[in-house]
């Protein structure tokens, strides 16, 4: 390490800086840093990743309700299938995949009685 940083003096000739981390995390080899950056950084991911969490369940719900409103109606019978599969595949793309008898469930359900 430079002894000018680590006597308070800058190689540019100008004093010590009145900002509290910047000589003690050099005279610490800049471990300070590395626990403030990491204890910032823990707490941005785990933010972060709980945050994907309630959104990809709030989504799931909201896919899983819709995908129970779906019904034949007016649409061709592949048009349906192909709705009710879309959003089965988007579940599943969210990690919140329908079992095979959710999905045949889902299906018949949508149909109408004729």
């Amino acid at each position: 390490m430079p002894s000018a940083l680590s006597s308070g003096s800058s190689s540019m000739g100008g004093s010590r800086s009145s900002h509290p981390l910047r000589y003690p995390v050099l005279s610490h080899g800049g471990s300070l840093v590395a626990g403030h950056l990491h204890r910032y950084v823990s707490r941005r991911v785990d933010g972060s990743s709980y945050s994907f969490a309630s959104q990809s369940q709030a989504r799931a719900h909201a896919i899983r309700t819709a995908l129970g409103e779906v019904k034949l109606h007016d649409l061709t019978v592949t048009d349906y299938f192909n709705k009710v599969t879309g959003m089965a595949d988007t579940l599943a793309s969210i990690g919140k995949a329908l079992d095979p008898e959710e999905f045949t469930s889902y299906v018949l359900n949508g149909l109408s009685d004729n």
